[in-house]
């Protein structure tokens, strides 16, 4: 009753407005109502000891209890390790516990204090402090290490370490925190990092390293993106889209091994992009990859497999849903040396299930990336900071105490202190914008996304593929008739369309996987202020792209060969004039010269079939026959003999086609391109006020004034797909 009254007392969960009082009350009665299984690993010390503490999530951790005060404990928990309060709910069962279970030894234990002595870490310091109690003075064994204020006599950490580690076993009252173990290791970690980056730069300048970790030359900010992340150690690389995250990263890992730090890279990206990883590694380095398939009795296999053997290549490609059941598994058998969480917007959302799950991956290195670092709150920036280090922004009911101001009701009302945040963060993070690098940028970069195609697209795809491998059979052996090449081209043109969505040819069925990625690039090209403009060969696609804008409460204005030319310069002039927004366009639709610009980046619905072995066909990016005989323009590619080409990528096939040499599956391309004008910044904080004020422009988006939406259907009218 005492705790359910109390419990009252407290502010409700919607109030975010709390004092570090009521947050101890909060750990207290936790401790109370949850079940814990306390065990003493040693029994003759029954209060001034270590306790294993099994929670009901399965975990267990280590609590030492040093004194009775508040402070004078221990925890292993993340929450003990970044609330700033001296204790947690494992702290304050245990305390129950001897409370209950050992009276007579906590009773005396108020009188005279403990008889240990305890090494714990001087953070402020910076160095090892003996805890001596009052009217006690330091033992003859332990005046060599320590002053008589019980400080570490000298500057050799490790070396101190070892010798007081043996030192226990002599002197049973002596015990060395749990704490001290990783605050060494973390101050001897930064003393390498320095080291490494001199003899790395040295190295490189004397031309005994080569100046590159790839074999392309880095752009100068993408060197300074790789050396952020390679020795920073535990960093943020929060880049707008399109100017290569994934690149810095490979080539910090490159740079690593080269160090001989790492020996396994574990990269957790969304399920669309672990191809594309894969790609972008062998592209730029000669370092191995292997992509995590299969489902979760397989993974244990490989995982178990691969532990036994040593067999793990450098780089790991997994996807979020793979590591969620199994993060236990990879930090015990695979052991990463780096995790890599990319499009780390995924754990924005510091409740989720996600972010709580991938947060327990462990690793020395840890790079995340994203593009949107804040794209509604600015705890979603403190959710990505908590992967990396829990400490550098604390705790949510601090973090909000200091950065937010309440309503009324304890609600968020606005932002406050947006300068210390940034300088809080500024040694982990790393953010540039396309302007702030623009005279160092190509003229244009392409980047390839990969959609799986649905069962239902699947068997609708296969039904015509039966038709084209029963054709192309036929040319092996004679010509094929016109009749017959006429009817081949109708059955590769009805694949292509099914690779975008079966609503082309089926107005009943409205599944398009390609959507969804879509809305995340949308997204992220919001969120950086980027105007875009996304291109379809199909109508019928575009109404399901125009029909998800207007869902997200984004205006739509179609740019197709049906909408009048005056209409459409009026549009177009609408796209150039107003805000970033993102836009959607046609192929066909520029011939009048009324094709939108001023798009930083452009997205290509655009697909391909490919010729696969014995006779079979899959799908990929768009690489149109350029002819009806299938011949590439480029004079050194083969003849292609089914109506498509693909070849080597950034050759270009007639009507803007691209030949590639991926196989496999539907694809989105985006074309960022430079970026025109800057945004501002708050308190010389160097974000872009976007970065800080996301919840305004949520808001915003919401009734529409963020800005309208170009569609069209890339170069093949509707009445075509409607004929076919």
């Amino acid at each position: 009753m005492a705790a359910k009254k109390r419990l009252n007392e407290l502010p409700p969960s919607n109030d975010w407005r709390t004092t570090d009082e009521q947050e101890i009350e909060r750990r207290q009665l936790r401790a109370k109502e949850e079940r814990f299984q306390i065990v003493n690993s040693t029994p003759n010390h029954p209060i001034f000891s270590t306790f294993q503490v099994a929670s009901g999530s399965g975990r267990t951790y280590a609590v030492e209890i040093r004194g009775l005060g508040l402070g004078e404990a221990s925890c292993g928990c993340v929450d003990f390790s970044s609330n700033g309060l001296g204790t947690c709910k494992h702290v304050e069962a245990v305390r129950l516990k001897l409370g209950r279970r050992e009276r007579a030894a906590m009773a005396e234990a108020r009188r005279r204090g403990s008889n240990r002595w305890e090494v714990i870490p001087d953070r402020e310091r910076g160095t090892l402090r003996l805890l001596v109690s009052s009217g006690r003075s330091v033992p003859e064994s332990l005046r060599e290490w320590f002053d008589a204020e019980g400080f570490l006599i000298g500057n050799g950490l490790k070396a101190a370490v070892e010798e007081l580690e043996a030192l226990t076993k002599r002197l049973a009252t002596l015990r060395i925190s749990q704490d001290v173990e990783p605050w060494v290791r973390s101050q001897l970690r930064a003393e390498e990092r320095t080291r490494l980056r001199r003899d790395y730069e040295v190295n490189v300048q004397t031309g005994v390293w080569p100046p590159q970790e790839t074999r392309v030359p880095l752009f100068p900010y993408q060197r300074e993106g790789m050396l952020h992340l390679a020795f920073t150690e535990r960093a943020l690389l929060a880049d707008e889209m399109g100017l290569g995250k994934t690149i810095q990263a490979i080539a910090a890992c490159a740079l690593l091994a080269r160090l001989g730090q790492v020996r396994r890279v574990l990269v957790v990206t969304p399920a669309s992009l672990k191809v594309e990883w894969e790609e972008q590694i062998q592209r730029f380095t000669n370092l191995s990859v292997e992509l995590a398939y299969g489902g979760f009795h397989q993974r244990m296999k490989w995982l178990r497999e691969g532990a036994a053997t040593d067999g793990f290549r450098l780089f790991t490609v997994v996807n979020y849903e793979q590591v969620v059941p199994a993060v236990d598994e990879f930090n015990e058998l695979h052991s990463p040396d780096v995790v890599i969480l990319d499009e780390a917007q995924r754990i924005k959302n510091w409740n989720s299930r996600i972010a709580k799950t991938i947060k327990r991956l462990k690793s020395r290195y840890a790079f995340v990336l994203t593009g949107t670092p804040i794209e509604n709150r600015i705890d979603e920036l403190r959710s990505l900071v908590d992967f990396l280090d829990p400490s550098v922004l604390g705790p949510l009911f601090r973090f909000n105490r200091e950065f937010y101001d309440f309503d009324e009701r304890g609600r968020p009302a606005g932002y406050r202190n947006l300068h210390v945040l940034h300088q809080r963060v500024r040694p982990i993070l790393l953010r540039r914008r396309k302007a702030d690098v623009e005279t160092e940028l190509p003229a244009r970069t392409d980047r390839n996304l990969y959609v799986k195609m649905t069962p239902k697209q699947r068997r609708a795809y296969g039904t015509h593929e039966q038709e084209v491998v029963r054709l192309v059979q036929i040319a092996e052996r004679r010509l094929l008739t016109q009749r017959e090449q006429d009817f081949l081209q109708i059955q590769l043109a009805m694949m292509r369309m099914i690779c975008d969505t079966n609503y082309i040819l089926d107005s009943k069925d409205r599944e398009c996987p390609k959507l969804a990625e879509l809305s995340r690039i949308l997204e992220d090209c919001i969120a950086n202020d980027a105007k875009v403009i996304v291109f379809s060969e199909w109508e019928r696609m575009l109404e399901l792209v125009r029909d998800s804008c207007e869902d997200r409460k984004l205006a739509v204005a179609w740019h197709t060969g049906s909408v009048p030319q005056k209409q459409r310069r009026t549009d177009i002039q609408r796209f150039k004039d107003d805000p970033p927004m993102p836009g959607v366009s046609d192929d066909g639709c520029g011939s009048d010269g009324a094709e939108p610009t001023g798009g930083q980046c452009r997205g290509e619905l655009r697909f391909a079939v490919e010729s696969g072995e014995a006779g079979t066909t899959d799908c990929s990016r768009l690489a149109e026959a350029p002819n009806a005989a299938g011949d590439c323009p480029q004079s050194d590619h083969r003849r292609f003999d089914r109506a498509a080409h693909v070849g080597d990528a950034g050759h270009q096939a007639d009507g803007g086609g691209e030949c590639i040499g991926s196989r496999g599956k539907c694809a989105v391309r985006t074309t960022p391109k430079r970026p025109q004008g800057d945004g501002g910044t708050i308190e010389g904080a160097g974000f872009n006020l976007d970065d800080f004020a996301g919840a305004n422009r949520s808001a915003e988006c919401a009734t529409g004034s963020a800005g309208d939406i170009f569609a069209g259907s890339l170069g093949a009218p509707r009445r075509r797909a409607d004929r076919l």
